[in-house]
């Protein structure tokens, strides 16, 4: 009849509908996905160039200290008139240098320290975009679902017109329950799934 074609239409309308919807939502998860890992990349090798330069750096400080403190030693040692006067130069000396190693000790851990720091957040946000893909992952079953849902409703729809008209429906009624029940268990599987990436952010 004319009124249940019209509500076969709206099922399919909804349905088209909602495929529509979750696709563009799709679209632009992805868009925003690809352009944070394109971002992530880059800072990555930001990353990477910085600590190779802040070690380069680094070691290029400590050997101009060092090649310093021997070319001052060996002058005070050539301005010293005395045997103690140079002992004195030689135990001064060798406190500096101890000092100076305790210095360049602490330096490199502090200077390791900052480098997990960043290799921590660049991790962290890996592990941000890693479970906003989930998620996407996750719509993606949810949109399937959702059509399935509405598809079903159509099929329900029509197993009862026929059943109207005299048609023996059991078979179509017990296979079209079965598809709820498997397209129930799936909802609920993917809800279990969101709930632990939910709990995971």
């Amino acid at each position: 009849t004319t009124t249940s074609a019209n509500a076969d239409a709206s099922i399919e309308v909804n349905a088209g509908g909602i495929l529509k919807k979750i696709r563009e939502e799709k679209k632009n998860i992805i868009q925003n996905i690809k352009g944070e890992r394109e971002t992530l990349h880059i800072k990555a090798g930001e990353v990477r160039d910085d600590i190779r330069d802040t070690r380069k750096e680094f070691r290029a400080e400590v050997k101009a200290s060092s090649t310093a403190m021997r070319a001052d030693f060996k002058v005070q040692m050539k301005a010293a008139s005395s045997s103690d006067e140079r002992k004195g130069v030689v135990s001064a000396m060798r406190d500096a240098f101890k000092n100076f190693r305790a210095g360049v000790k602490d330096d490199r851990a502090e200077m390791r320290k900052g480098f997990e720091e960043k290799r921590a957040e660049l991790k962290s946000e890996r592990e941000r975009i890693a479970k906003e893909h989930m998620k996407l992952i996750t719509a993606r079953v949810n949109t399937t679902i959702a059509f399935y849902r509405e598809l079903m409703n159509r099929v329900d729809a029509r197993i009862a017109k026929l059943q109207s008209m005299g048609a023996d429906v059991t078979a179509a009624l017990s296979a079209s329950a079965a598809a709820k029940t498997a397209i129930d268990a799936a909802a609920t599987a993917v809800a279990d799934v969101e709930a632990q990436i939910t709990a995971a952010l």
